[in-house]
């Protein structure tokens, strides 16, 4: 059996409810709204609890991925600087070759050319060939150096200069490379030499000068 304040209770609960449903439709909205509003803090809190492990888990998940990207982009970067630094060293290494290769060649051809213009054209017969090819190498060599040296360079007088040098270094070894018909009939034939020999000496005089000319151009260029 209840006990008599029970039976207050309950006439109380029956008594609010038979009001509360009794009340306008206007009257029990705004009712429900103010009893929801005192749990909606409670709901909020609830959500929140859920919904922070998922969001810490987003945010600790992209910072791990970003370390990771970082560390993978410095070690690109590192790699990268390697190997800039072994193709610099190549390069280097390549055009001290170069220029090695672009002296020799060119103190073969400008030294025969002088012994040859000074001497009349003697042993022009098996220096003439073995020239022409230094003078060919000496060229090529030479182009290589510029392009890899210099095609950054902007425009200035030394290099205006270093290209007269080069202009003048292409002629000779035209006006030689015209002579080495004469020199393989002069080594063929064994007719009088004098006039063959007269003409070659003749090119490989105008070769000399402008390999002279070559020479202080390629000297001057490096104090201009």
């Amino acid at each position: 059996m209840f006990k008599q304040k029970n039976y207050f209770a309950l006439g109380a609960v029956v008594l609010m409810a038979v009001l509360i449903l009794s009340l306008p439709s206007r009257a029990t909205s705004r009712l429900k709204l103010a009893v929801g509003s005192w749990f909606l803090p409670l709901f909020g809190l609830a959500n929140t609890a859920q919904q922070l492990p998922a969001d810490l888990a987003d945010s600790v998940l992209p910072r791990r991925e970003l370390l990771a990207q970082i560390d993978r982009l410095r070690k690109e970067n590192q790699q990268l600087k390697t190997q800039a630094l072994q193709a610099e060293a190549v390069m280097q290494n390549l055009l001290v070759l170069l220029i090695v290769l672009h002296v020799l060649s060119g103190v073969f051809w400008a030294g025969s050319t002088f012994v040859l213009a000074r001497t009349a054209g003697a042993n022009v017969e098996r220096l003439a060939f073995p020239q022409f090819g230094a003078a060919v190498a000496t060229i090529i060599m030479g182009a290589s150096v510029w392009g890899l040296a210099l095609r950054n360079v902007p425009p200035m007088p030394a290099l205006h200069v270093l290209g007269a040098g080069a202009v003048c270094a292409l002629l000779a070894a035209i006006v030689q490379g015209l002579a080495l018909p004469v020199v393989r009939r002069l080594k063929d034939s064994s007719a009088d030499p004098t006039a063959p020999r007269r003409r070659i000496t003749i090119h490989q005089r105008i070769a000399s000068m402008l390999l002279a000319a070559a020479i202080v151009c390629m000297a001057l260029w490096g104090k201009i």
